[in-house]
Parts: C-alpha cells; structure tokens; sequence
C-alpha cells in the first residue's frame, strides 16, 4: 500500500525523483486511488493547553501509527522546551496540516490559499487589540512575498466589538464573532477573505435568535466539506446545524432528545457532515450525533481509529467554541515560500 508516508521517503532519495514526486500526474493517479478514503484529522481543545480530544489516524493517505498531537507535541517538545523558549503556543490549526505557533497568545490568525488540493499560498494574520469600531488594524505576513505589510479594513456594519481570539478560517478566510453597536446583544459572524482585493469585512446575521448566548465569547461555528457549519441549542433544546451556502444559511438538520438534553456541540466531522461530536454535561463523556439517523448516542473508538481522551478537562464545557479541528492535506505538497 502506497501513503504519503512512503512517498515523502521517496522524496528525499534524490532530485529525479522528487520531480517526479511532486508532479501533477503522480498526485492525480494517488488521489484517484484514495478517493473513498480521508486523511488524519484530530478535535483539539484550545482551552486546555492544547488537548486532544479526537483523532483519526489509521487512515490509507498517510499510514501513521499515533495521532496528530502527538507528533505536534514532539516537534514543540525539541524545537522549544528543550532549547530556550520554554512556553510557546499553537493559535490556529488548519485542514492542510498548517499551524500558527507564537511565543504568546496574541489575536491571530493563519488562512491559505488552496487549488486543487495543493496549497500554493498562506498568511499569517495579527490584529491590533486597539482596533476602533470602525477601523481594523491588521500586520499581515505572506509566503509568496515574504514580507510583512500593514493592512487596514473597514466593516460593512457599524460594530460594537470583535471577538479576535480563535477566529475559524476556511477558503482564504477568518471567521470571527462580533457584536452589533445599535443592538449590543445582537451577535454577528464577521469575516474577511484574505486574497480578495476588497478592504471591507462581510457581516452575516445569525439564521436564528442568538440573544440567549449573550455571554459567548468564540464563534459557535465550525467546518465540515469545505462548509462553515453553524450548530445552536435552542431554547426548546433543540440541536440544530445550518450549513453556509453562498453568503445564506441553510438548515441541514434538527434533533431534539429523547431525555433530558445535557449535550453541548463541540464540532463536527471534517470530512462527513452528518457526524456532530458533543459533550455530555451530566456524564462527562463523549456523546455523536448522527444527523441522517436523527438521533444522540455515545461515541464509541472505531476499530482503535478513532480515540478519546477521557481526562481531559471538562471545566471548559461551556466554551465549546474553542475546539478546533485539524486535519493533514491528503496530498503531500511544498510548503509554500517567497524562496521557492
């Protein structure tokens, strides 16, 4: 069986075979190959210290034995702990394998530039805490200049704050929460794509009435297929999940439980949009949705594939905005800069 794996050890053999490697044709003969199959991709929970909640890892693309965060955590473990930056931390996860580590928790962001599955491009997005209501103040770094610029943005609402921290990124995009300034308690989804030509933030209006979450602080969105996915629990208790489909929100689903509902939405799966992942309040255990069988049950491991980590912290339970997946490109590609 052909993985990533094997394919990067053919890499580094010599440069013949690196052309070859890295060109269209073997990436569309491995691709077709592995069309039924997805890559590796882990739930990681920002809140507790970066703790890996899920992950799927027996996958065909790349073949490797342990889970993504282990592998994070041992690169963080001799590039930093071990020499002279003893605290350093990962601001953003993507589904290219990507991640923005800093030295501190500053308002930030990573988004890419992606075709056909190969990601040709990616900037680094830090946000001025001093932002003013109507001005946005952003230091921006690109692979494909290698330089840093400063970059000002306007919204196309009149806002009375920004949640900066954990923005989602999708498409070339980020993702943040704000907060109208006519009506405070009114929540927005504000989002910039970073490889248009435009210097105006979209606002986007929730699809329902999102006054009784006045005290969130992170975006209650996540992403799935390519989709940004919005999931609420109703005043009815109700789960419901909308799906963002050019600029409107579409209801996919709602599921409402038998019993007494203690479940908070964590995410959902990266590469199947049925499958939501939530904590159960009462029992501290990992519950699934199965949006297509519209009903709640325990996670269970998939064949050793497929784990959770049960002592994970659950004091973060009401934050569910700040998990985060992250998942390799099924595709090994360069790592895109200004050099190459």
């Amino acid at each position: 069986e052909v993985t990533d794996k094997n394919i990067t050890i053919c890499n580094l053999v010599c440069k013949k075979w690196k052309s070859i490697v890295e060109s269209k044709y073997l990436r569309e003969l491995f691709l077709s190959h592995h069309q039924n199959s997805h890559s590796s991709w882990s739930l990681i929970c920002s809140d507790a210290k970066n703790k890996e909640i899920l992950a799927h890892y027996g996958c065909d693309n790349w073949g490797l034995s342990l889970s993504l965060y282990s592998y994070i955590s041992s690169f963080l473990t001799d590039e930093f702990e071990n020499h002279k930056d003893p605290t350093v931390y990962v601001l953003a996860y993507t589904d290219v394998g990507l991640i923005l580590v800093l030295s501190r928790p500053v308002p930030s962001g990573l988004v890419t530039r992606v075709e056909d599955g190969v990601v040709l491009g990616y900037k680094v997005v830090l946000i001025s805490a001093r932002n003013i209501i109507d001005v946005i103040t952003l230091l921006i770094y690109s692979s494909e200049t290698g330089l840093w610029s400063l970059t000002t943005l306007r919204s196309s609402l009149l806002l009375r704050r920004i949640v900066w921290h954990n923005p989602v990124n999708l498409n070339g995009s980020l993702y943040w929460l704000g907060y109208e300034q006519s009506k405070p308690k009114i929540q927005v989804v504000v989002s910039h794509d970073f490889y248009a030509k435009s210097d105006l933030c979209q606002v986007l209006h929730f699809p329902d009435d999102l006054n009784n979450k006045s005290d969130c602080t992170r975006l209650p969105c996540t992403t799935s297929q390519g989709f940004l996915m919005y999931m609420n629990i109703s005043l009815e208790r109700r789960l419901s999940i909308w799906r963002l489909e050019s600029c409107e929100w579409k209801l996919v689903a709602q599921i409402t439980s038998k019993t007494a509902f203690d479940y908070i939405p964590l995410a959902i799966n990266p590469f199947d949009s049925n499958i939501v992942y939530l904590l159960r309040n009462m029992h501290h255990c990992l519950a699934c949705a199965n949006l297509d069988k519209g009903k709640f049950e325990d996670h269970i491991s998939d064949s050793g594939t497929l784990t959770f980590s049960g002592d994970w912290d659950t004091a973060v339970k009401d934050h569910y905005e700040a998990y985060h997946t992250f998942s390799l490109p099924r595709w090994l590609y360069r790592i895109p800069s200004s050099l190459s």
